[in-house]
């Protein structure tokens, strides 16, 4: 026997090239690291809610997702995600100060400078 490795000596390295042809559905699914779906959301939701009128209603969604997503983070290490929670908890709130937080600075600074 040869100490010499050569590809398809072990069955990880082996890819069947019937599944070339095979349709997407039919074909056998590899399993990957758990996603964390919570943290995805956030940061989408955190990013769309910069956009002005609809922050309002997206930016505390992308809070609670975050928070939801980063303690699914914490809780299976190998789910990853706690970056995408991280940046969608402050896309979210600049997302809510945005809407929430400039009118309120405008109309005291109009009241201010009104006399």
């Amino acid at each position: 026997m040869s100490a010499t490795r050569r590809r398809g000596d072990d069955q990880s390295d082996y890819e069947d090239p019937i599944d070339r042809y095979r349709p997407a559905a039919d074909r056998p699914r590899t399993k990957g690291p758990p996603q964390n779906p919570n943290a995805n959301s956030a940061f989408t939701l955190g990013l769309i809610s910069l956009v002005p009128c609809l922050g309002a209603l997206l930016g505390p969604i992308a809070v609670i997702l975050a928070y939801l997503g980063w303690r699914f983070a914490q809780a299976h290490p190998n789910a990853g995600g706690k970056g995408r929670a991280r940046g969608g908890l402050w896309f979210g709130l600049l997302g809510c100060f945005i809407n929430y937080g400039l009118p309120i600075v405008f109309y005291i600074l109009a009241l201010a400078f009104r006399h």
